[in-house]
């Protein structure tokens, strides 16, 4: 199988100097950069927004992907749009206007991301398969970083992986939060081909991270899905 894409979550990044945390990343080998934007309403914590999308622009070419943790989110889509998202992901527990929502993201040019919470069963995603390009599944509670994975979601992404086979779906399977060597293997075993990964990476020094990301790659190269 084909090596994992690696996406940095920047929610524990050192703010003080962005630019060299985005620098190292790079030269460390992630495929891209993943911003939590939470409102302290949909989630209780507050992080992040269109400015720091468009400062990581201005930092870096690779993929960006805003993961929006909102509520109401429809009025804030074309602001992170033009602030640089490549990707923009919604959650299936926002509001009723889902479709709406997911078809908006593809007018505006972006990836349409659908991310589900732990508690959220994977038929929730099922009516949209045909409409998004990435499924995002919270393997932690969603707004607090530095959780541990949760072991119980290795079940929604095999059959969300079943899924996207019967519908004969080439869509990104990502999993966020605890991600380690040992919980990405887990998760590639299961059908997942993509993962964002804050703390186990932020807790290097710079100079050590390819290691980090060396680990990661390495861990889902070596297991066939089921």
């Amino acid at each position: 199988m084909s090596v994992p894409l690696v996406f940095a979550s920047l929610l524990n990044a050192d703010f003080s100097c962005l630019e060299k945390e985005i620098y190292y990343l790079e030269k460390a080998g992630v495929d891209g950069f993943h911003i939590d934007i939470m409102d302290g309403h949909f989630v209780s914590q507050l992080s992040m927004g269109p400015e720091i999308v468009r400062t990581v622009r201005r930092l870096t070419e690779r993929p960006i992907t805003a993961h929006l943790m909102i509520s109401p989110v429809r009025q804030h889509l074309q602001t992170f749009a033009q602030a640089g998202a490549n990707a923009i992901i919604i959650h299936a527990e926002t509001e009723t206007q889902l479709g709406e929502n997911l078809s908006l993201v593809r007018h505006l040019g972006c990836r349409v991301g659908l991310a589900l919470n732990p508690c959220t069963a994977p038929e929730k995603a099922m009516p949209y398969i045909h409409d998004i390009d990435e499924i995002l599944v919270m393997s932690v509670n969603p707004g607090i970083g530095g959780q541990s994975f949760q072991g119980a979601q290795l079940k929604k992404i095999r059959a969300l992986h079943q899924e996207r086979i019967k519908q004969e779906r080439e869509i990104s399977l990502t999993v966020d939060g605890g991600i380690t060597p040992e919980t990405l293997k887990q998760c590639i075993e299961m059908g997942a081909d993509t993962c964002v990964v804050g703390q186990f990476l932020m807790r290097y020094v710079s100079e050590d991270r390819p290691q980090a990301i060396s680990a990661l790659k390495t861990a889902g190269k070596s297991h066939d899905t089921c």
